[in-house]
């Protein structure tokens, strides 16, 4: 499948192809984490033992897509979740145990990036396939079908802030803090489907 980028201007109201240069596959099919303008994914290139763990990133003002490579040691693009740590991005990854390593780049100069290991934590409970970057700091966690958990990275403290009734898992969360900045005049994309063209695009972008 070719891999392809499309940003969508409310100005125009029109899509813009971004050429990138490689194909890759996600982890997930939704954006893992925003920050300062910028669009994070954990994804994988290549196959069997040539496949390599990267982070893919999108400069929304530039429109530039960088792929960077993860630590050296990991080889299972779900051992990884983004998250922000104090207004940056950053990786936690999981050891096999119950700890996890957070990691951020240091060195942001394309083609000399390098990765610094922040700290640790640990989970009473293990690996969590469903981990929630809840922005700020904080990880949500679904722990099994019992409920809903906060992590905080600063205060290390752990909150119950949800036991399950119903059999469901909590599919994402989102940081807010609230603007005085309106967003009256945005149309639903739906209003122009017509005039997407999306053929294989995986990666889509509203601005």
């Amino acid at each position: 499948m070719r891999t392809g980028v499309k940003v969508w201007s409310a100005n125009s109201e029109s899509w813009k192809e971004i050429k990138v240069d490689c194909d890759f596959s996600f982890k997930w099919r939704v954006c893992g984490t925003m920050v300062k303008g910028f669009a994070y994914w954990i994804v994988g290139n290549g196959l069997g033992s040539n496949r390599k763990i990267l982070v893919g990133s999108f400069d929304m003002s530039t429109e530039q897509l960088r792929l960077v490579p993860v630590p050296e040691g990991y080889s299972d693009p779900y051992c990884f979740y983004g998250l922000i740590w104090k207004d940056k991005f950053a990786l936690a990854a999981f050891d096999g145990t119950k700890m996890y390593q957070v990691w951020t780049i240091e060195n942001d100069s394309v083609g000399k990036e390098s990765w610094t290991k922040k700290f640790t934590f640990e989970l009473d409970f293990g690996f969590s396939l469903y981990t929630i970057n809840a922005g700020n700091g904080k990880l949500l966690y679904n722990r099994g079908r019992q409920g809903l958990v906060f992590y905080d990275l600063e205060t290390t403290k752990m909150k119950t802030v949800e036991i399950r009734k119903y059999n469901y898992l909590a599919s994402g969360a989102h940081y807010y803090v609230e603007s005085l900045l309106s967003i009256k005049g945005f149309k639903r994309l739906k209003e122009n489907a017509k005039k997407m063209n999306l053929q294989q695009s995986h990666i889509l972008f509203e601005i």
